[in-house]
C-alpha cells in the first residue's frame, strides 16, 4: 500500500513523446491527436498528459511558440473552422510502484475544481497562474490499483486515502493480447461524495494506454473496441 514513507520520487528527465487520440467534439467524427509524453525510471512513473484545451488565434498562437513552455507544455492542435487553432496545455502526473501497487501523486485544492479550471481559462500571464493554482494546491500519495485488490469474485475494492471517507477503485475490464495483460479500472475519490472519478487502463508492467475514457493509445483505442475477458481475470 501507498504511504507517506514512500513520498519522494526521483527526478527523470522526460524523454518519450507519443501520441493519444482524443474526441474532442471539435468536429463531427474528430479525433485530434494529443501528445503525451511518458518516462520510467525505476519505481517512478511521470506522465505529461493534457490538462485543458483552449482555442487560440493565430496571432495570439505566434506569441505563445516564443514562450518557454512550448513544446515542453503547450502544443498545438487542429485548426477550427473559424480560423482558431485548438492549444492543448500538458500538465505532469506522478506515480510510484511499490512492490506491486501503483500509487499516484494527486494534487488536491483547498477550493472547488472548476475555480482552478477558470484560472487557467484567463489572459494571466502562465507564470502568474501557476502561482496561483500552487497557494491553493498541495500533494497526496494515493494508492491507485494492484492486480492482488481482485479476484474473479469481487472486482470492488474500498482504500483510505486521506479523504473524509474511503475511496472506491473498481476493475471494470481485463483483456489479454498475447503474453500482455491490460486492465481497465477506476477510482471513485471520497465514496463518490466529491464527485471525481478518474479511469486508466494499464498493462501488468504499469504501461498507460487510456486515461479518463478520453485519452486512448494506439492500443488502448483498439481494447476498448474488444470483448473483455474479465470471466477470466487473472494476476498470474
Amino acid at each position: 500500500m501507498c504511504s507517506i514513507l514512500h513520498s519522494v520520487y526521483s527526478q527523470t528527465e522526460l524523454i518519450t513523446t507519443r501520441y493519444f487520440y482524443s474526441h474532442q467534439n471539435i468536429m463531427p467524427n474528430d479525433e485530434d491527436s494529443i501528445p503525451y509524453v511518458f518516462t520510467k525510471n525505476n519505481d517512478t512513473i511521470i506522465a505529461r498528459i493534457a490538462f485543458f484545451h483552449i482555442a487560440q488565434k493565430k496571432r495570439e498562437l505566434r506569441k505563445l511558440k516564443k514562450t518557454e513552455n512550448w513544446g515542453t507544455y503547450l502544443f498545438e492542435g487542429r485548426e477550427l473552422y473559424d480560423g482558431r487553432i485548438m492549444v492543448h496545455r500538458l500538465s505532469n502526473d506522478y506515480f510510484l510502484l511499490v512492490n506491486d501497487t501503483l500509487c499516484h501523486f494527486t494534487t488536491k485544492y483547498t477550493v472547488p475544481i472548476d475555480s482552478i479550471r477558470n484560472i487557467y481559462k484567463s489572459d494571466l500571464k502562465y507564470e502568474v497562474i501557476d502561482n496561483m493554482v500552487k497557494e491553493v494546491s498541495y500533494q497526496a500519495l494515493d494508492t491507485l490499483f494492484s492486480c492482488s485488490f481482485f479476484n474473479n469474485d469481487n472486482f470492488v475494492k474500498e482504500i483510505s486515502n486521506n479523504g473524509e471517507c474511503k475511496d472506491i477503485i473498481t476493475l471494470h475490464n481485463y483483456w489479454t493480447i498475447g503474453e500482455k495483460k491490460y486492465y481497465q479500472f477506476s477510482i471513485k475519490y471520497n465514496c463518490g461524495l466529491s464527485e471525481l472519478e478518474d479511469w486508466y487502463i494499464i498493462d501488468h508492467s504499469f504501461e498507460f494506454h487510456s486515461f479518463n475514457t478520453k485519452y486512448y493509445s494506439a492500443i488502448g483505442k483498439k481494447l476498448k473496441n474488444m470483448k473483455s475477458e474479465i470471466k477470466n481475470f487473472s494476476c498470474k
